[in-house]
């Protein structure tokens, strides 16, 4: 069992998520893993990038890349300490960050499928523009008064709260479509 900390750079208040995953999960499944516990909506590329190797979809044409699904996690990162690379939508460069925190034989708060141990703060929405995009959206969404407000509000509603992280949702999410993946 992995005990992975997936943080996205760049972006503070820091968000991150904690998460128990089985070894042998592909990166191709570890990528289901990350795009649920972040919040995104898997509608962009992606690409891991470990030492000098890179690993994606084929699909997606990304160049020089490994094939995700033959690639276990267990195989690419062996020790507890390794850290990787995750980048989401290379146009808004939402880069994660994918630390090892430690390896075990078994653990029993993992229910068979990955799990969500913790995290803070509420993952930007898609296609905001990145790091700065962000920030602004957070700005109109703050002020009535700015002439981004209402796009912003519509965007991602009333309450939309950056600081928010819903453990129980994401868990609901990752137990719901471990079998659909």
């Amino acid at each position: 069992m992995y005990q992975l900390r997936v943080t996205l750079q760049d972006i503070g208040p820091e968000v991150w998520r904690r998460v128990l995953v089985p070894g042998e999960l592909t990166l191709r499944e570890l990528h289901w893993v990350v795009q649920t516990v972040m919040g995104w909506t898997n509608s962009q590329t992606h690409v891991f990038s470990i030492g000098k190797k890179t690993f994606s979809d084929p699909e997606m044409e990304v160049k020089h890349a490994r094939d995700e699904a033959k690639a276990r996690l267990a195989k690419v990162a062996p020790k507890a300490g390794r850290s990787f690379e995750y980048e989401y939508d290379p146009r808004d460069h939402w880069t994660h960050t994918l630390e090892v925190e430690s390896i075990v034989a078994e653990d029993q708060r993992y229910p068979g499928h990955p799990v969500c141990l913790a995290g803070e703060c509420a993952c930007p929405p898609e296609n905001c523009g990145g790091v700065s995009g962000y920030y602004e959206l957070l700005k109109a969404l703050a002020n009535p008064n700015h002439p981004g407000h209402k796009d912003a509000v519509l965007r991602v509603g009333e309450k939309f709260d950056p600081r928010m992280f819903y453990l129980g949702g994401v868990n609901r999410s990752l137990r719901q479509g471990w079998g659909r993946r």
